[in-house]
This record gives structure tokens, sequence and C-alpha cells, in this order.
């Protein structure tokens, strides 16, 4: 009765290290993903703030686009003024006759 109840405290004490051995392992495991978890979470914070820099500035490149004249309307209204300086012109020079 005494071999059985040390037999039995061996095989106990036995599953009782593999136990605390998995437990540990489990546990260092746990930190490994929590130190991965932490690291992605960071990423993804920084990553968030770039997408927002960049949509804030391609909406100031939206507005400079919008408010910036293309060369073609440039060109047609520099004609426009040179047209309406020539008839100022020709006015001023009718009067002077």
């Amino acid at each position: 009765m005494v071999e059985d109840f040390k037999q039995t405290l061996e095989r106990l004490r036995g599953k009782t290290d593999l136990l605390t051995k998995r437990y540990q392992a489990l546990l260092q495991e746990k930190q490994v993903a929590d130190m991965q978890n932490e690291e992605l979470t960071a990423l993804t914070n920084k990553q968030q703030q770039e997408i927002n820099r960049l949509q804030q500035e391609v909406e100031y490149l939206k507005v400079v686009t919008t408010l910036n004249p293309n060369r073609n309307d440039v060109e047609k209204s520099r004609a426009f003024l040179s047209e309406l300086v020539r008839e100022i012109d020709k006015c001023i020079s009718e009067l002077k006759e």
C-alpha cells in the first residue's frame, strides 16, 4: 500500500512537472504574442497617421489644382487682355485726333 502511494505520488509529481513546463511554455508564447501585438499596434497607428497625412496632402493638391489655372487658360487670358489693351490704345489715339 505504501508502494502504491509512492507510485501515485511520483505520477502526480511527474504530471505536475509536465503541467508546470507546459504552463511556462504557454506563458512565454503569450509574452511573445503580446510583444508582437504591441509592435503591430504601433505600426498600425504609424500607418494610419501616414494615411491621414497623405489624405490631407491630396486635399491640398486638389485645392491648388482647382485654383491654379492650366497653361491654356493663361494663354487665353493673356490674349484677351492684349486685345483689350489694343482696343484701349486705339480709343486713346482716336481721342487725341
